[in-house]
């Protein structure tokens, strides 16, 4: 490689995305000739908009996404340093998918992408996929959860919060094209995760067939007060075939009765092996699996080519063959 210049841009956020209400954080380095270097680098923080495309191939059909840039929310000028990484805080942005470019004078650039709110995996998304997403990853009891939404079609959204069950539903009407918000406050009875839900329905017309997109986001609902922080008080050594006490002391009282497993390893042994020490936090309290599945008889109802999808409800279809063959007769009453 004889390239000289390199930007390293490191993302201070996980899964691509940033909480509404945070700012964007960011680690920006400058490499010349593979040092460290001081450089005055420009950045430009851009609003992209997601667009589907379907094309036909010999026999089925298949789509792609484009990105076409909505505008430059934000600019500015850096200066790096020649020791360590440069920390570049944006502002907060409203919903949505951005990219961040940083770039010098000598045609060096490097981006990222990222959204503000949280939603379904972009690399799972199709046209069938209803963009959704949440304000937040995790939330408090108590707390107002917006639900962000952008139908592709006019029609009306069943939103619906849900685990192994379905725990509360909201019914909104939608234009397309345009974003609209539902909110719900989080309850304790929704347990330690939940996911957020919403179908959109588009009714045949003359001109569109029928439709429906879906969409879904998890989310963590923190409980504090069910984690307890323990610390032991034991001696440092002791000899052999000797009884030892060991005091397990927690930060608070516990709300209910509670079960200790206190195990005795060897840590040389779980080094070797790698061993991960399980944890009952996450177990318990992490991200559960949605236990409902989504099923609907669209693509039964709907002509998937031809002309534009229409419901082929009831016996009109397959009665059709018969008809000639079927004789009126007189009926008295």
């Amino acid at each position: 490689n004889n390239r000289e210049h390199y930007i390293g841009l490191k993302p201070l956020f996980a899964n691509d995305a940033v909480d509404m209400q945070s700012k964007p954080q960011f680690e920006v380095i400058y490499l010349d000739k593979h040092t460290l270097s001081k450089e005055t680098l420009s950045y430009a923080l851009i609003e992209e908009e997601t667009r589907w495309h379907w094309r036909s191939t010999t026999d089925s059909w298949e789509y792609y996404k484009t990105y076409h840039d909505g505008g430059i929310i934000q600019k500015g000028k850096l200066n790096t340093l020649s020791d360590k990484g440069l920390s570049l805080s944006l502002d907060t942005l409203d919903w949505g998918s951005y990219r961040l470019e940083i770039y010098d004078n000598n045609k060096t650039k490097t981006s990222y992408r990222f959204s503000s709110g949280y939603e379904q995996s972009s690399s799972k998304s199709s046209p069938d996929r209803l963009p959704l997403s949440i304000d937040k990853q995790s939330f408090k009891v108590g707390d107002s959860l917006t639900t962000h939404i952008k139908s592709k079609f006019t029609g009306p959204i069943m939103v619906m919060v849900a685990h192994h069950n379905i725990v509360e539903t909201q019914t909104v009407q939608a234009l397309a094209g345009e974003e609209i918000e539902v909110t719900f406050e989080v309850k304790d009875s929704w347990g330690s995760s939940a996911y957020i839900l919403a179908t959109a329905f588009r009714s045949q017309s003359k001109k569109l067939g029928a439709n429906r997109a879906i969409g879904v986001v998890p989310f963590m609902i923190h409980h504090p007060e069910k984690a307890l922080n323990l610390s032991l008080i034991h001696p440092k050594k002791s000899a052999s075939n000797t009884a030892i006490t060991v005091k397990i002391q927690s930060d608070k009282e516990a709300l209910a009765k509670t079960m200790f497993t206190l195990s005795l390893v060897d840590e040389g042994i779980l080094n070797l092996t790698k061993y991960q020490t399980p944890d009952p936090l996450e177990y318990f309290l992490g991200q559960q699996k949605l236990g409902i599945e989504i099923r609907d008889i669209y693509a039964d109802l709907i002509q998937a080519r031809g002309t534009h999808g229409k419901f082929n409800v009831g016996a009109e279809i397959w009665m059709k063959p018969y008809r000639a063959k079927l004789c009126p007769i007189s009926v008295k009453s």
